[in-house]
């Protein structure tokens, strides 16, 4: 979605969603991708999420969180060419 849909969806305002996708992209679990927009003619950015999983658990009273990221195709193949 893009910044303005998550605005009206979340109720909250742009400078409170722009932190908000700040915070995630710093942290790597959105990425930012660039749209043509066919109604205006120009493009816009939009933010997915960068998450294959998230696992939460509640082990001996302790939490534990576990995040599994989506790896872009061009980082795989660098990293099997590299272990070779």
């Amino acid at each position: 979605m893009s910044a303005s849909e998550l605005k009206q969806r979340c109720d909250a305002s742009g400078p409170t969603i722009y932190r908000r996708l700040e915070q995630l992209r710093e942290r790597d679990l959105i990425e930012e991708q660039t749209r043509p927009d066919p109604e205006s003619g120009h493009h816009k950015q939009v933010y997915a999420p960068n998450l294959r999983r998230v696992t939460v658990e509640l082990v001996d009273g302790e939490l534990r969180l576990e995040i599994d990221r989506r790896e872009d195709m061009s980082d795989r193949f660098t990293r099997l060419i590299e272990n070779i």
